[in-house]
């Protein structure tokens, strides 16, 4: 039921802001409904204005990006990518400021949408990634080869647990959204801002992706993007209409032969979980000053040296070059796991189909005694001089010549 305001209360207020009502298109004799909701309107706005603070935003309305790190956030630009490396844990805060349109009020965004690349569909990122066994699982989920994943869920306790209920999947790596969270908006109407939280694990081949596609060369950094838009209400005569802010885009560069280290993880840690010796990896990078086991979380790593198939190289040959084995290289470089095995009668099945030009990750062997005596050496065939597993080439053995 509308109430009319009190006679005494209108003059009152036309007496203080000297205003005619006639102004307002109001008679003067009464006050209805519409006067005293004109009246709020300006009140609101008023104070929104204020808590504001400074101009309304314009563009994307973006007013601050950070990526937040184990030593405290750091300010983001998204003029250039995000570096990082598969396996990786991303935290980033984006927060809008209040929006003004004719005839609105100043206010934060009641929803910022997730676009992919190509804007085509609104995106929900709702996995899991804290301390839980959801969280555990969308983990080892994202970060590791497709064909060991089941078979690390069960080491770590969860052996009823899959990461693909459906068998067909059971060989697809999981994309950037199926290991990403949007966590819920946060506004504060006191500042006249709203926050979103994003956080997403960097997935097993994503060094090698470029948009939607594998490219099985290597020859560049994966990259990706995903997009955020701003959803504004505007209050026009009694109506709610929806204004769409201008996007801000968010580009990923995932570097090849490079990881980052996890908690409580030094270059010792890490080099056992990528199979090599922390010595490999110090090599690697030159800036670390200090001692090695006193690294910040996350620092993102280069493991070693990317190369390029020459003519007639096979998996072995390159390994021996670098004094290393066929194990770490399918390691370091899992998608070659899934390459054409060109020698399937071998019980070992370490051959595969290099394409000239291909670039692997290899880490080479810098110290003699750094891997020790059980490291798997494979004198058992010699390859063949001049064939190799190059495109347009079989992979020819012969048995050892007897001493």
């Amino acid at each position: 039921k509308r109430r009319e305001c009190k006679p005494k209360r209108r003059q009152s207020l036309k007496r203080a802001q000297g205003v005619s009502m006639e102004a307002f298109g109001e008679p003067s004799g009464r006050i209805g409904h519409t006067m005293c909701r004109r009246w709020l309107v300006l009140l609101l706005a008023c104070l929104s204005l204020h808590a504001v603070g400074a101009e309304p935003c314009s563009g994307h309305c973006v007013v601050k990006a950070e990526r937040v790190t184990p030593a405290g956030n750091v300010q983001f630009d998204n003029s250039q990518p995000l570096m990082t490396a598969v396996g990786c844990l991303e935290t980033i805060e984006i927060t809008y400021g209040s929006n003004v349109v004719m005839g609105s009020l100043a206010a934060p965004p009641k929803l910022v949408l997730m676009l992919g690349a190509d804007r085509a569909t609104s995106i929900t990122a709702s996995a899991v990634l804290d301390d839980s066994n959801a969280g555990l699982k969308n983990k080892i989920c994202c970060r590791e080869h497709p064909m060991d994943r089941d078979g690390l869920l069960a080491e770590a306790g969860l052996q009823n647990e899959k990461c693909q209920s459906e068998q067909t999947l059971a060989l697809i790596p999981f994309n950037l959204f199926a290991c990403m969270i949007q966590n819920p908006i946060q506004r504060n109407l006191t500042a006249g801002t709203a926050m979103i939280r994003i956080q997403f694990i960097v997935p097993e081949r994503a060094d090698i992706t470029v948009g939607n596609n594998i490219d099985m060369m290597g020859t560049t950094d994966g990259s990706n993007t995903f997009v955020l838009q701003a959803e504004y209400e505007q209050f026009s005569n009694g109506k709610t209409t929806i204004i769409r802010a201008p996007e801000y885009s968010i580009d990923m560069q995932v570097q090849r032969c490079s990881a980052c280290l996890e908690k409580a993880e030094g270059l010792n840690m890490l080099a056992k979980r990528l199979g090599t010796h922390w010595t490999q990896v110090y090599s690697a990078n030159h800036d670390i000053v200090g001692s090695p086991d006193e690294l910040e979380q996350a620092r993102l790593l280069r493991l070693g040296s990317l190369y390029s198939v020459r003519e007639r190289d096979t998996l072995m040959s390159i390994a021996l070059k670098f004094g290393v084995t066929v194990n770490q290289l399918f390691k370091w470089n899992g998608y070659l796991r899934n390459e054409l095995d060109t020698m399937p009668e071998s019980p070992n099945h370490m051959s595969r189909a290099l394409t000239l030009g291909q670039v692997i990750c290899v880490l080479p062997k810098t110290c003699h005694n750094s891997f020790g005596g059980s490291q798997p050496v494979f004198t058992h065939w010699e390859v063949v001089p001049g064939m190799g597993g190059s495109v347009g080439l079989d992979y020819q053995v012969q048995p050892p010549t007897p001493p």
